[in-house]
């Protein structure tokens, strides 16, 4: 276990503007895990990856695995001290395809750390590198984006899992039909002139690339 990395438990959601920290944050968090296995590459998505993206204050990490090596992946992330999510996640990720947590002490802050175990040639890797894009080169949807996720926060919704369901729609017109990810009907649309619409009754369900941005 890594004498910087402590067991984590699912945050309260939030809304941080964008800390220009993250970068440095992730670079010395590689850097304490490293060398890192042949198999193994890790990549920093997410709202802290997009500079101007206020968010949790969560950093998302993707673990990128060589076909055939999640086994290993699971348990050289465990080792290093990352834990798996606890039965306060409501809607946690399986385990063929799990997300780990921790804590990362760097200059003695702690920075919240999700780290999604993935295959590397998966499609959904692909989704996450197209939205953290298109919100880079678009300065009005990152905008839209962050004016979403205050409005969730501003509505009262203080679960994480709610809160990345509620911007499911948002992501999902992002990212389009061409990535498999149908828009919401107009009739799921309450009000068409907000940046952050409301999912249907039931629209829980297993989480998904769409999730935790």
């Amino acid at each position: 276990m890594h004498p910087l990395i402590h067991p984590a438990t699912k945050p309260f959601a939030e809304y941080h503007e964008w800390d220009p920290r993250y970068p440095e944050v992730v670079r010395s968090l590689v850097s304490a895990l490293g060398p890192l296995p042949p198999y193994l590459k890790i990549e920093h998505v997410g709202s802290t990856s997009i500079p101007g993206s206020g968010g949790k204050r969560v950093i998302d990490l993707l673990a990128l695995y060589e076909g055939g090596f999640l086994n290993d992946a699971k348990a050289f992330l465990l080792a290093a001290g990352f834990g798996k999510q606890g039965p306060e996640f409501s809607r946690a990720w399986p385990e063929e395809r799990p997300m780990f947590l921790g804590s990362y002490r760097w200059l003695d802050e702690p920075f919240l750390i999700y780290i999604h175990v993935i295959d590397g040639a998966s499609d959904e890797v692909r989704r996450y590198r197209v939205f953290k894009e298109r919100l880079m080169q678009n300065p009005d949807r990152l905008w839209e984006y962050c004016a979403c996720k205050r409005q969730i926060v501003t509505e009262g919704v203080r679960d994480t899992d709610d809160y990345a369901v509620r911007k499911r729609p948002f992501i999902h017109k992002a990212l389009g039909q061409e990535y498999g990810l149908r828009e919401q009907r107009p009739d799921q649309l309450p009000d068409p002139t907000s940046p952050c619409v409301t999912p249907p009754a039931g629209a829980g369900g297993p989480p998904s690339v769409a999730t935790d941005h």
